[in-house]
């Protein structure tokens, strides 16, 4: 979705952000996971700034008015 330009601020720190935090998924329970900036920031290498708008990203991405229609797929 973020190489199709359906968000384009979403880019290489968005994917590793939904990578991690698929990584982690896999130890939940009940589909909850945390989510301490400060520690993402440092896992992704990246600046508390740059996470905190990856996870936006990424929330964004999930709603479904970001879903295109049907007919733009």
């Amino acid at each position: 979705m973020t190489t199709r330009g359906h968000r384009p601020k979403a880019g290489a720190a968005t994917l590793r952000l939904a990578h991690l935090l698929a990584a982690r998924m896999r130890n939940s329970r009940d589909g909850h996971l945390p989510f301490a900036a400060d520690a993402t920031a440092r896992a992704l290498d990246v600046s508390r700034r740059t996470a905190m708008y990856a996870a936006q990203h990424l929330r964004e991405l999930s709603t479904p008015s970001a879903t295109p229609p049907c007919s733009a797929r």
